[in-house]
């Protein structure tokens, strides 16, 4: 039985464990644009969300389902964090942005500002942070793959330390073709699960 509040956000299947109201396996509709869909069946109302790339849709709605619902309450906004990985960084833009800048003999043509925003990966966090105001300690890495035990070990740190009572971490995977995102919350309380890690790996590769 896990003792974190998770989120899975995959191409075709959507799964919150404290908003299985949300949940989505794919099956029940033709839908293709699932995250807007899950935007507005969630009533978020955040403007600023349709001027995202997919990246960033898809990490905010991935910590709104991950979060406890009275974090806001319960937590000092200081001690909260945010840890977030990927493989490929911020593709997603970069092929994009790579085709409008382009050079004639006449002049050189560049992408639009709001598009060159989107090219750093940790816009994630910034956009997460900002809309969900968590005000800790945030980090953003790029690994080959899922790696849980450096992030385990950085949190507990931040734990026993006193600098965070909360941290939502993230892997954050999109291209053009595929979403694959799974977010946790944990706090101190977690880490007296000696199971943690197995149960959180279990989540992601199962």
């Amino acid at each position: 039985m896990e003792t974190f509040n998770y989120s899975v956000i995959k191409s075709g299947m959507i799964k919150s464990s404290q908003y299985p109201e949300f949940n989505w396996d794919g099956t029940t509709s033709a839908d293709t644009n699932f995250l807007q869909s899950l935007y507005e069946k969630m009533k978020v109302e955040y403007p600023k969300y349709y001027k995202m790339n997919e990246l960033c849709q898809s990490g905010v709605l991935s910590a709104l389902l991950s979060l406890p619902k009275n974090y806001e309450v319960d937590y000092d906004p200081d001690k909260l964090g945010l840890i977030v990985q990927n493989n490929s960084s911020s593709l997603v833009s970069d092929f994009p942005y790579s085709k409008e800048y382009y050079c004639t003999r006449e002049k050189i043509y560049q992408p639009k500002p709001s598009l060159f925003t989107y090219t750093l990966p940790n816009i994630l966090i910034g956009e997460i942070c900002i809309k969900q105001k968590l005000l800790g300690e945030n980090f953003f890495f790029i690994s080959e793959e899922f790696d849980l035990e450096p992030i385990l070990d950085e949190v507990r740190f931040l734990f026993e330390t006193g600098v965070l009572e909360g941290c939502l971490i993230g892997w954050a995977e999109v291209n053009p073709d595929n979403i694959n995102n799974f977010f946790f919350f944990l706090t101190p309380d977690s880490f007296n699960n000696h199971q943690l890690g197995e149960q959180i790996n279990q989540l992601y590769f199962h």
